[in-house]
């Protein structure tokens, strides 16, 4: 015997209900002296005893009704004959024959004994003192008879649309939901990336959940299984139906059978043996074995942000996950946007399992948000895999904000004269030939930088318009100024801190240490070198740079830092910082010591680089590599001021506003093409447009009154290029944790229904007995009504 609603089965403690009621009463009579009460007195002695009993029924029967109505709410199932015997059949016997009592005099004794007969078998048989002689023989129903709840989960990520897996799973759902009884319910969760139910709450709807789940694509990120089998667990632990069970559609992959959390496997087996009507698991397999799968891995961009004319760099890698060898004949295209042309084409050679890359350069006409796609030409297994994308945004120019603390008049004698020279080229060859006219045929700087002393940053009053902001030998700031850098550091903004003559060590290290506002990377210690001793100079080692703002130097081609001379530099403390995750050491000097070093603030970036921006202490500003040097920390930096466009499936997209633009209305098309408004809303001293529902991957794209304000590329991982099957011991070894029996059906050839279904049939469930006990309640009902007009009615 099994409750469906177990809690309600404290229902029954209406009992005392009744029986308080009955005590009550009792106690308020009042003794009235009558003279001729004597004459009553022979008359009561007769009838007492009968009065007695029939009030005893009368109470038995209304101790019986709140009991029998709690049994049928909790919805008590019976497993076999030996309980619904003893726990329906011989009760109800009892009572019934208790009531025959009242009814006839003469055979008082023969009902008396019955009742009392069963009440005494009940009480044995449910001790376990009477042999369970209809233990084995079971009240089952067939299992099509049986209305469900249950939840199925269905993988909808990438790797699904392998071998036509996910279209052999919608088969077997469209056939699921034809066979769905009226009164069961159904709850379909998706899987790829953030589990997501297809309606919030269970359904009996069939024909919604089809057109649904009809419409549905694989496109989800890697799946987590075991945070959705713990969501399914605590939908179906709440089902109405006596029939429950959890069935996984999914192409059982390797990468989704990995590295799962032991403590979140006892958990779920924990969970799952606690619940008195256990769900039956089954595992549906439609994943085939493949032979041929080739994947565009990554993109890297020379530069997230790029100016019109500029060129920008794009390698690709990609991966071969089969044993064919491509020699020199598979073919790469780079497209932009909406596919309309192809802007470029390369030919490579991949071998077997094995990675290589390839590489365009690409030049933007006008300015927007652009994407670019990296795809492979060839027919392999996974189609979806072949291209993969990036956003970018082509802007007219960056606002870059140089503080010079030791300016001049006279030509590359202030401080950030070199720096406004490499990050402006362009301007600054048409200020000195044409005085400020343009020359044919001359590139626009994509950095537009202002030059300000430090007396006028106090004032400074657009840095709406600034993403980065440059710091050139600066003594120190009164507290307003540094105030104003660190909203801007929180809000994203980039900021460059160099050395020289007037930096004030023992002031960084107070305000901007550990102790202060934190933006030092690390605490200074001391000046090292001598401008007049060569023997003390150092120079950049010239290493493999991790850090994307160094990278390019990797590449010979580009010059090599370590030609300058570093002839003065501070020596920074690292000991302090060693393991702090925020900060990063980008560069160091042959002797050791960090030159240029980075620490997340808030949303942005502080670097301090140890030695100055001009010729002060360096011949770093005379060599070739001081131009893209510069252009790279500036342009590396300056990004930090925009959220990113391109992320990971699950990562929130982020849009900046002015506080005039929060006024309008903004709309996000999702790459299914619906369109969701989103409404503005205000951190520090910017408003913000937040998205958070990308577990769809794909383009989604920014607008507001039609005009394309921002493009945003979400990322399936790359692991669901890996189509490598799941081992069965893992498999088995798994599922054995999350339960003692787990039901297991390949549904690769396409019979994965009738093989459920031939399964199905074989099980058999309890009987409920809530309708039986209704009805048991409705007849005691109407006896008690008759009971009581014929006991009133009798004249004693």
């Amino acid at each position: 015997m099994s409750f469906l609603n177990g809690a309600l089965v404290l229902g029954a403690l209406a009992v005392f209900a009744p029986l308080i009621i009955h005590l009550f009463n009792r106690s308020r009579f009042k003794i009235i002296k009558w003279g001729a009460t004597h004459l009553l007195e022979s008359v009561l002695r007769k009838n007492r005893k009968q009065i007695q009993l029939e009030q005893w029924i009368i109470l038995i029967i209304r101790c019986a009704i709140p009991i029998l109505l709690a049994l049928a709410l909790a919805r008590m199932v019976v497993m076999n004959w030996n309980s619904f015997l003893f726990f329906l059949i011989l009760p109800l016997s009892a009572l019934l024959f208790l009531i025959f009592v009242a009814f006839s005099r003469t055979t008082r004794w023969l009902w008396g004994t019955l009742s009392f007969a069963c009440l005494l078998v009940t009480i044995l048989g449910a001790l376990g003192f009477l042999p369970e002689w209809g233990k084995e023989n079971k009240i089952t129903s067939a299992s099509g008879d049986v209305p469900s709840s249950t939840v199925i989960l269905l993988d909808d990520s990438l790797s699904m649309n392998s071998t036509n897996g996910f279209s052999s799973a919608q088969d077997f759902l469209e056939d699921f939901l034809d066979r769905m009884k009226k009164q069961s319910e159904t709850t379909i969760i998706q899987l790829g990336g953030t589990p997501i139910q297809v309606f919030d709450k269970p359904t009996s709807d069939s024909n919604a959940l089809g057109i649904r789940t009809e419409n549905l694509d694989a496109q989800g990120d890697k799946i987590s299984l075991l945070a959705a089998l713990d969501q399914a667990l605590t939908i179906v632990s709440q089902g109405k139906n006596l029939k429950r069970e959890i069935i996984l559609l999914s192409d059982f992959r390797k990468t989704d059978w990995q590295e799962w959390d032991s403590s979140a496997m006892n958990s779920f087996r924990s969970r799952l043996d606690e619940l008195q009507n256990k769900p039956e698991l089954t595992w549906i397999d439609f994943g085939k074995e493949t032979t041929k799968n080739l994947s565009v891995e990554n993109i890297v961009l020379s530069s997230q942000t790029v100016g019109i004319g500029h060129p920008l760099r794009i390698r690709a890698t990609l991966r071969n996950l089969s044993n064919e060898n491509f020699e020199g004949n598979l073919r790469v295209r780079l497209l932009v946007d909406h596919n309309d042309s192809v802007m470029d084409e390369a030919t490579i050679s991949l071998g077997p399992q094995a990675t290589n890359q390839v590489s365009f350069t690409h030049q933007f006409e006008t300015v927007g948000p652009k994407v670019l796609h990296v795809e492979i030409v060839v027919a392999d297994d996974l189609p979806h895999d072949n291209r993969r994308s990036v956003a970018v945004n082509v802007i007219d120019q960056i606002g870059v904000l140089l503080v010079d603390g030791d300016p001049s008049e006279e030509w590359l004698r202030g401080d950030t004269d070199f720096l406004k020279l490499a990050l402006t080229p362009f301007q600054e060859n048409i200020d000195r030939n044409a005085k400020g006219s343009s020359l044919k045929g001359e590139m626009k700087d994509l950095i537009e930088a202002t030059v300000i002393p430090i007396e006028q940053f106090k004032q400074f009053d657009q840095m709406q318009e600034i993403r980065l902001i440059v710091l050139a030998n600066i003594e120190k700031l009164e507290d307003s100024m540094s105030q104003k850098l660190k909203i801007f550091l929180e809000n994203g903004g980039g900021l460059l801190v160099c050395g020289g003559n007037r930096v004030d060590i023992s002031w960084y290290n107070q305000n901007w240490g550990s102790s202060g506002s934190g933006f030092l990377p690390m605490p200074i210690d001391s000046l090292k070198g001598d401008l007049n001793n060569e023997l003390s100079h150092s120079k950049i080692t010239n290493s493999f740079f991790e850090h994307p703002a160094l990278a390019m130097f990797n590449d010979p081609r580009n010059g090599s830092l370590s030609e300058a001379h570093i002839k003065k530099w501070f020596k920074m403390n690292e000991s302090i910082t060693r393991n702090d995750p925020k900060v990063t050491v980008l560069a160091r000097l042959h002797n050791g010591d960090a030159i240029l070093t980075e620490k997340k603030v808030g949303k942005g970036v502080v670097m301090f680089l140890g030695t100055t921006i001009d010729t002060d202490w360096t011949n770093l500003p005379a060599r070739p590599s001081y131009l893209p040097f510069v252009q790279q920390l500036a342009t590396y930096l300056s990004e930090k001021v925009l959220p990113p466009q391109t992320v990971n499936a699950g990562l929130p997209l982020a849009y900046y506003l002015s506080e005039e633009e929060a006024q309008l209305e903004y709309e996000l098309t999702t790459p299914k093409g619906v369109n969701q408004k989103l409404i503005p809303r205000k951190r520090k001293d910017r408003f913000l447009l937040e998205f958070t529902e990308t577990r769809l991957p794909g383009i989604y794209e920014l607008t507001q009154s039609e005009k394309k304000l921002s493009k945003f590329v979400v990322l399936a991982s790359t692991e669901e290029s890996i189509l490598d099957k799941a081992d069965e011991n893992q498999i088995v070894e798994s599922s054995s944790a999350l339960s003692e029996s787990v039901n297991r059906i390949d549904g690769t050839g396409g019979k994965g229904w009738e093989t459920y279904i031939t399964m199905d049939n074989r099980r058999t469930f309890g009987r409920e007995t809530w309708k039986i006990l209704v009805a048991v309640v409705i007849g005691l009902i109407s006896m008690e009504i008759i009971l009581l007009r014929k006991f009133g009615g009798i004249v004693r």
